[in-house]
């Protein structure tokens, strides 16, 4: 079985380091929220920092559903091209706002109009709220062969004059978002194209005293020493103390994001800070 740490394990070692837990005792329970708040502060932080690879990357599929058509009150046939909740402002065509989310295609076959529907496009999906971004992606068609999809930025999304147009898809746009959306241009031609996208996922967080993380083992002791830095100023240590716990932490968390642990002993924290530990 694979060494790991729970959360509770890693808090301890932390409260140890900074001195407000007495080898035996057990820490109480106010403390252990408070550091439980730290820690996942300090998680989060590791994993949008570009020069710390703390990620959990995952390689998702999604296959596709037909747009979305009704008849306008005109008693035209109409495609949705952007999913949305319907309201009086969207209906097709005397919604003021209808042209963001319809295009005349007489191609589909219509159902009544009803407000307060969610109507969806082929275009639009979603990769899951713990999407951070989508990292690169390809389509798969029914014989078996993969193309590639470009992964481009919102606005470079934005910028694309016409996004009706109906082919073979070649662009994905990723919109981070509290419900991320992913953008498809062209709009598929086929609901039998199943999109491939490697994503890179949030971390889960530690939310209970058995909780282990979701990542390569040697953050652990950076993790520990992380937390004891960010404890040194809420434990009243001395500026001596707080400057020697974020060298110490600096060093281990370079050499786990190297991926080369070497487990920095005091004595080489030392040579980097000369005063040491009081």
């Amino acid at each position: 079985m694979a060494y790991s740490r729970t959360r509770n394990q890693i808090i301890n070692s932390a409260i140890k380091n900074v001195r407000l837990l007495a080898f035996g005792q057990n820490p109480p329970d106010d403390l252990v929220a408070e550091c439980s708040r730290r820690l996942n502060d300090i998680i989060k932080s590791y994993q949008i920092a570009s020069h710390i690879k703390l990620w959990k990357d995952d390689w998702a599929t999604q296959t596709l559903t037909e747009s979305s058509a009704v008849i306008g009150s005109d008693g035209n046939n109409y495609r949705c091209v952007k999913g949305h909740t319907s309201s009086a402002d969207n209906e097709p065509i005397t919604g003021a706002d209808w042209s963001t989310y319809w295009i005349l295609d007489e191609g589909v076959t219509g159902v009544a109009w009803v407000t307060a529907t969610a109507y969806t496009t082929i275009a639009e999906f979603s990769p899951g709220v713990d999407t951070l971004q989508i990292k690169d992606a390809f389509y798969r068609d029914t014989n078996g062969y993969d193309y590639k999809l470009k992964v481009v930025t919102l606005q470079e999304y934005f910028e694309i004059s016409d996004k009706r147009w109906v082919s073979d898809p070649c662009i994905l746009a990723f919109h981070e978002a509290l419900t991320p959306i992913c953008y498809l241009y062209p709009h598929p031609r086929e609901t039998t194209f199943v999109i491939h996208y490697l994503r890179e996922k949030a971390l889960i967080d530690f939310t209970g005293i058995a909780s282990t993380p979701d990542f390569p083992d040697r953050w652990i002791y950076a993790l520990i020493w992380a937390l004891s830095a960010d404890l040194s100023s809420y434990a009243g240590l001395s500026i001596t103390e707080r400057r020697y716990l974020d060298t110490k932490a600096e060093l281990i968390i370079k050499s786990a994001a190297s991926g080369e642990f070497n487990g920095l002993s005091i004595g080489q924290v030392d040579s980097y800070f000369p005063g040491g530990r009081q």
